[in-house]
């Protein structure tokens, strides 16, 4: 096997990424059992509302049997709820419930914490200056065109 040197910058973005991570607030057995796209399924529905299986697979650039599988496990933990879509009787919307709602609150308190920490370590023009480039990282890395470099 071989092991590449990493670049400063690249060491930098790990080691910050492995922060946020190891402290991401997660106490209840069940979360941890949950893929990282489980915990951004529950935040989107929480941020944005009922959506179906559909909607989340374009949202979420999965297939229909992909997110299938992870709604099926977030259902099993309790943390998400399907009711028929009247409109259309064969769809469901999934939305987010009282329990992935309470998991997720806990998640956001930790979030919170963390920019508390960070703020408090930062001037107001690093803070600036970090909010400038870590949006413009995001927005990167978010960019469909971006995915083949």
């Amino acid at each position: 096997m071989s092991l590449r040197k990493r670049s400063g910058f690249e060491s930098a973005l790990s080691e910050l990424q492995c922060v946020l991570l190891a402290h991401r607030g997660i106490n209840d057995d069940s979360a941890t059992k949950l893929a990282w796209i489980d915990f951004d399924i529950m935040d989107y529905l929480q941020l944005k509302g009922d959506r179906t299986s559909s909607d989340l697979c374009t949202i979420f650039g999965m297939s229909k049997s992909n997110i299938s599988k992870h709604l099926k496990r977030l259902r099993e933990y309790g943390l998400v709820e399907f009711t028929q879509n009247i409109d259309d009787g064969r769809s469901f919307f999934v939305s987010i419930s009282a329990e992935g709602r309470d998991l997720m609150d806990g998640i956001y308190k930790g979030r919170n914490e963390l920019a508390a920490k960070a703020e408090h370590v930062l001037s107001e023009a690093e803070k600036r200056q970090f909010i400038e480039l870590a949006t413009k990282i995001s927005e990167a890395l978010d960019d469909p065109a971006l995915h083949m470099v």
